[in-house]
C-alpha cells in the first residue's frame, strides 16, 4: 500500500461497523469498506473487507493477521476540467503535514 497509494491524487475509505465474533482471547473481525482512489481522470471504486484475527495480549487487543478481501470494483472516468471549484475561503485537505489535522482548529 505504501508504494501504491502515493500514485493517486486522493484516497478516501468509508469503513462500516465491524462484525466481531469473540472466542476468549481471540476475535474474528470482518469490516466492510468502500474505497475511492482518485487519479488525474478516474475514480477507482473498490468494495472490500478487512478480515482480521485479533488476539488479546497483555490486556491489549492487537491485529494478529489481516487479509484484505476484494469483493468488487469499477472505474469512473471523469473530465478533470469539470471538477468542482472550491471557493478561496474553503479549507482543502492535503496529504502530509500541511493538512489541517496537524495544525488543529
Amino acid at each position: 500500500m505504501c508504494e501504491v497509494l502515493p500514485a493517486f491524487e486522493a484516497t478516501h475509505h468509508f469503513i462500516a461497523d465491524p462484525d466481531i465474533k469473540l472466542s476468549g482471547d481471540v476475535a474474528q473481525v470482518d469490516t466492510y469498506c468502500i474505497a475511492h482512489h482518485v487519479g488525474e481522470d478516474t475514480d477507482q471504486v473498490l468494495g472490500l473487507r478487512y478480515v482480521d484475527r485479533f488476539e488479546k495480549r497483555e490486556g491489549r487487543w492487537l491485529i494478529a493477521r489481516r487479509i484484505c478481501a476484494f469483493d468488487w470494483s469499477y472505474v469512473i472516468p471523469f473530465d478533470p476540467t469539470r471538477r468542482f471549484r472550491f471557493e478561496a475561503d474553503y479549507t482543502i485537505g492535503r496529504r502530509g503535514r500541511s493538512d489541517i489535522t496537524y495544525s488543529g482548529v
